[in-house]
């Protein structure tokens, strides 16, 4: 089909590509850079991945051809053993780099009227910007998703520098990007009061579209075949009947994962056998929790803790568990709650209005502040006659119809640049 609009689009995955992280928002970016590009050559627009490489953006196939799927961040966060060739690695990966500056050609050309899409977490990749902003010089249209405002809105679950950072981040937002797409109608509303305060305080004149989307249940097939290649819960946990909790966050304040723990104690000291398992990478202002977590009596028998998973380990996670924990005191969107109902396993959430929004009447809600309700809510699902009742039944039924896929997901994004 041929490209009636005469423009390009350009999705980059610079900083998921480097990382080798597996936390909610390299997620996104990996699915919405799985599903943009077929659902944009099928209507008839090219549409490409690329990377950040020697000040120019290149295509993530023709790097990958040539250089293979592993960067030097990503190895050096593989396993310890081949961390023990560290030296020769600097000196293949330095070799590679210096012939990547010899082919700086093979770098993309981006046109006037093109569209490049931004889905990471750019507050952590400062250098991108100049190139977004020499692209939009050319004409380049941008298109930047935002995930929340959090740092902004709720600074104290955040070290200052962060927060410096995070306000850098939104002032570029603000005069580098024409299409901000929202992963909520509660970010959307939260960045138009915001923009709407700085253009108060500062008078700034560019105007942008500002959207929202909705991101994607569906967890990656787990085929019989697959499931001989990857990890699998029976090699994480022991193989028993116990039950399992399960909360996957980033360790940090805002997710709340102390609420969790102090809920499972006393459910221990009444004589209730069930585990707890979170899963995600250590992060910021979260010595003590970790601490409490490593030297606990119960960790790696009745409480665990996994830095990281991938997609299949974790899907294998989801199926098992009894039922999915969100205890946040603040997100953007909540990707384990729809993730969790997904797998068809009962949520328990807090109550803000943004697991609301995502949650609707499938999950079941608890005053953040109220370590009792959880409790109880915790305790009755692992009741022999806690099952759904009718009502959640229905209301389960309810959300399942309206779910989510990555692919609608894609295309709800591109709509909007394609309209």
């Amino acid at each position: 089909m041929e490209n009636s609009r005469n423009y390009r689009i350009w999705i980059d995955k610079s900083h998921t590509f480097d990382s080798g992280l597996n936390t909610g928002i390299q997620r996104v970016v990996r699915n919405l850079a799985t599903h943009v590009p077929p659902i944009a050559n099928e209507a008839g627009i090219p549409c490409s991945t690329v990377l950040l490489r020697e000040n120019a953006f290149q295509d993530l196939e023709n790097y990958q051809t040539r250089w293979g799927a592993t960067s030097f961040r990503t190895w050096k966060r593989s396993t310890r053993y081949r961390r023990t060739n560290y030296i020769p690695a600097k000196v293949y990966f330095g070799i590679k780099q210096l012939v990547q500056l010899a082919n700086r050609s093979k770098s993309v050309r981006m046109q006037a009227m093109d569209w490049l899409i931004l889905p990471d977490g750019y507050w952590a990749m400062n250098g991108i910007w100049k190139h977004v902003q020499q692209a939009r010089n050319d004409g380049v249209r941008v298109c930047a998703v935002l995930y929340d405002l959090i740092p902004v809105l709720n600074p104290e679950f955040f070290p200052a520098r962060s927060q410096a950072g995070f306000v850098a981040y939104l002032e570029r937002m603000m005069s580098d990007v024409d299409l901000v797409m929202c992963i909520s109608k509660t970010v959307e509303q939260d960045y138009r009061r915001y923009v709407d305060q700085q253009r108060m305080k500062t008078g700034i004149t560019h105007k942008q579209t500002i959207a929202s989307f909705r991101l994607g249940a569906d967890l990656p097939n787990c085929s019989a075949q697959d499931s001989l290649l990857q990890p699998r819960s029976e090699s994480l946990l022991p193989q028993d009947d116990v039950p399992f909790f399960l909360q996957v966050g980033t360790i940090e304040p805002r997710k709340n994962h102390s609420i969790i723990l102090d809920a499972v104690e006393k459910l221990w000291l009444r004589g209730v056998n069930v585990r707890c398992v979170f899963v995600g990478r250590s992060g910021w202002m979260a010595d003590a929790l970790l601490l409490r977590i490593a030297t606990h009596s119960e960790c790696n028998s009745r409480l665990f803790h996994f830095a990281s998973l991938d997609d299949f380990a974790l899907t294998d996670l989801y199926r098992k568990c009894h039922a999915v924990l969100c205890p946040s005191l603040a997100e953007g969107f909540g990707l384990p709650i729809v993730e969790g109902l997904f797998a068809g396993k009962r949520v328990i959430a807090s109550d803000i209005p943004i697991h609301r929004e995502v949650g609707q009447d499938a999950c079941l809600y608890f005053d953040v502040h109220h370590l009792a309700a959880l409790e109880q809510l915790m305790e009755e699902c692992l009741s022999p006659f806690g099952g759904m009742n009718e009502t959640e039944i229905g209301r389960f039924a309810s959300w399942s119809r309206a779910i989510t896929t990555w692919r609608n997901s894609a295309a709800e994004l591109l709509s909007h640049i394609m309209s």
